[in-house]
């Protein structure tokens, strides 16, 4: 690989000798514009939704009775589907709930809104459903579907409450997204599809006396479900900042087993809905925020856990002011939270979160969730709430290392810097609040926000299978200059500090910035002015990078 010879001085990065040749290596990753969608009215170029932007509707009714002896759910939902896109469909495609390996959802009856049956076709757990006309842009089709779907029981922690959780999720047939991207957004094999369609949500859920129930929702039949001391408690939050005691440990009263309760729920604007369901669940709450930031925030813990309210209450008023100084307010008006020893998982308005993991990190994680949940690939929708917690500080221990976060977070702190990344971060979240953005929104969103073209870092992060390593050669003096040989094995562009060990015990570090990297190729010369006798060089000392491989950084 041909070598060439680039000077760093003393007070910043100059390029040396860099006419043809340095102006022919400017960039060695081929760019991504061209492999992104092409920008239409739908999506423009600068990153914003277009003037003709559409997204599909699906709004739920569904009535659900909850066996816990069996831990199946059964039930009927009336659907009505909203055709906003300018495509006429003559089908229609939902995903049914995911089947275990002793029970699979079962789907009784599929009718149209006058009762008459609906052709359907079932092909694991996908069911095309044939429209008897075809459904116009514009045009609204409701019809219901009769269905049983096994939900998953959480084993409590303590022995001495002799009851299970029930975790209700994707339990219900749903609607698959049509986007203007794909279509149908139908999932691999082996996969399930997690994008969405919004809509407004009524869930009536019956369950035994003695339940309680945590969803999506905000509960909507509060006097005809608790005491009137306990309706009483749930709305004092509004008016007090502590944390109120809805249902203490045991404060079920003594209902007949066979005795039953329908919990009402309603939400707008949501992708999904979810609830947990036990007899044991002790439940408190309090208020955050004000006005249009005002969230109740409702704690169900789980038996056995000792966590209390007041530490959610102390993390996460401070958690969402971030965030929303990030990318906009908690976009619901509710937030629930279930501490129990399972897995930590994020659903709309609802939180699952392990007892072991309550700290900052897993809160900041959660509420990341909350605030990007409908990215149309949910890669870059989870790299972006990873990106999120990372930059407050807090890291994240629920996921694995995510490539897209990694090159955020240098694009970020290494780059662009903090001030400039976050506000065009911000323009790009609120630009596309309660929409549907596509990686490629995203990255031009941030480009035209930022000012910066960054064509090579969406090509070197995402649009090839190079991999952030960089590593350092040869270390020669040469009078009065220090010649490093820096290569880029992996092929990412990255910013990196370059240290000197000098051999009176004192360093130096000087910055590599992303420049240096597009006109040096994979193979240059760094030429640093003599300031002592050199007897160590090291790159990326403080370990801010992801290098895959550092033993070649020494």
């Amino acid at each position: 690989m041909q070598l060439r010879l680039l000077s760093l001085l003393a007070v910043g990065i100059g390029l040396a000798g860099g006419t043809g040749q340095a102006e022919a290596a400017v960039n060695p990753a081929a760019e991504i514009s061209g492999s992104l969608p092409a920008p239409t009215l739908i999506r423009s170029a600068s990153g914003m939704p277009g003037p003709r932007y559409w997204e599909q509707r699906a709004d739920y009714v569904i009535d659900l009775e909850l066996d816990p002896t069996s831990g199946q759910v059964s039930g009927s939902q009336l659907v009505t589907y909203h055709n906003e896109s300018p495509d006429a469909h003559r089908y229609i495609w939902l995903t049914l709930p995911p089947s275990t390996e002793t029970s699979r959802a079962e789907v009784e009856a599929i009718v149209d809104a006058t009762g008459q049956p609906l052709v359907s076709h079932r092909y694991g757990d996908s069911l095309r459903v044939d429209l008897p006309l075809p459904l116009e842009s514009g045009e609204q089709f409701s019809f219901a579907v009769d269905f049983s779907a096994p939900t998953v029981p959480q084993p409590v922690a303590s022995e001495d409450v002799p009851a299970q959780v029930f975790i209700g999720n994707e339990f219900y047939p749903r609607m698959v997204a049509y986007t203007d991207i794909s279509g149908w957004q139908h999932a691999a094999p082996g996969m399930r599809d997690t994008t969405r369609d919004r809509g407004d949500y009524l869930v009536r859920i019956t369950v035994p006396e003695d339940f309680v129930v945590a969803a999506s929702g905000e509960l909507a039949n509060p006097r005809q479900i608790l005491t009137s001391r306990q309706a009483a408690q749930l709305e004092q939050i509004q008016q007090t900042e502590d944390t109120v005691v809805i249902m203490p440990p045991r404060d079920r009263g003594a209902a007949p087993a066979d005795t039953a309760k329908t919990w009402v729920f309603s939400a707008t604007g949501l992708r999904e809905f979810s609830f947990v369901a036990s007899g044991s669940l002790v439940w408190e709450a309090f208020a955050t925020g004000s006005g249009a930031s005002a969230v109740r925030v409702m704690i169900y813990r789980m038996p056995g856990m000792k966590n209390s309210a007041a530490e959610i209450a102390a993390l996460l008023p401070g958690i969402l002011r971030q965030y929303a100084a990030r990318t906009f307010d908690y976009p619901y008006p509710q937030m629930s939270i279930v501490i129990g020893d399972g897995e930590t998982r994020s659903h709309s308005m609802l939180l699952l979160v392990n007892s072991g993991d309550m700290g900052a990190a897993s809160i900041g994680a959660l509420s990341a969730n909350a605030f990007l949940p409908s990215f149309l690939d949910p890669a870059t929708g989870r790299a972006a709430a990873v990106f999120l917690t990372r930059s407050l500080g807090s890291p994240d221990r629920r996921f694995r290392p995510d490539r897209l976060a990694d090159g955020l977070t240098i694009l970020r702190g290494h780059v662009l810097g903090n001030n400039r990344f976050d506000r065009a971060f911000a323009d790009f979240a609120r630009r596309w609040k309660s929409r549907r953005p596509h990686l490629a929104d995203m990255a031009r969103s941030l480009e035209n926000a930022s000012g910066v073209g960054l064509d090579w870092f969406w090509a070197g992060w995402l649009g090839s299978d190079g991999q952030p390593d960089v590593a350092i050669g040869d270390v020669v003096g040469d009078g009065g200059q220090i010649q490093v040989r820096l290569r880029n094995p992996g092929g990412i562009v990255m910013p990196v500090t370059l240290r000197l060990y000098y051999q009176d015990g004192s360093s130096r570090d000087v910055e590599v910035p992303v420049e240096w990297w597009l006109s040096a190729a994979d193979d240059a010369e760094l030429v640093v002015p003599e300031q002592g006798m050199v007897v160590a060089a090291e790159l990326d000392p403080r370990h801010e990078l992801p290098d895959t491989d550092r033993t070649n950084n020494l």
